[in-house]
């Protein structure tokens, strides 16, 4: 289940890049997380949660280390 969180840390991530996550990118995200086998038993029922989730890790000091550094310690050397 890292797997998936730390994947949908990146995409949240970048999609925050320019402080501004439109409904078009969060709908692409569950779109892709509903479509790629590297989601496949992921509950997408989560994904809003772990969306929050890394909007506020994000926000703490020094959050987009703290992000970089969950994804690359939650990620299989097979995701990486």
């Amino acid at each position: 289940m890292l797997d998936h969180t730390a994947l949908i840390y990146t995409m949240v991530m970048m999609s925050a890049a320019d402080s501004n996550m439109t409904d078009d990118e969060v709908r692409t995200i569950g779109n892709i997380v509903q479509m790629l086998p590297s989601f496949d038993g992921y509950d997408v029922d989560h994904l809003p949660q772990a969306a929050r989730d890394c909007a506020s890790m994000l926000d703490q000091d020094d959050g987009l280390d703290k992000t970089i550094d969950f994804i690359v310690d939650s990620l299989s050397d097979e995701l990486c």
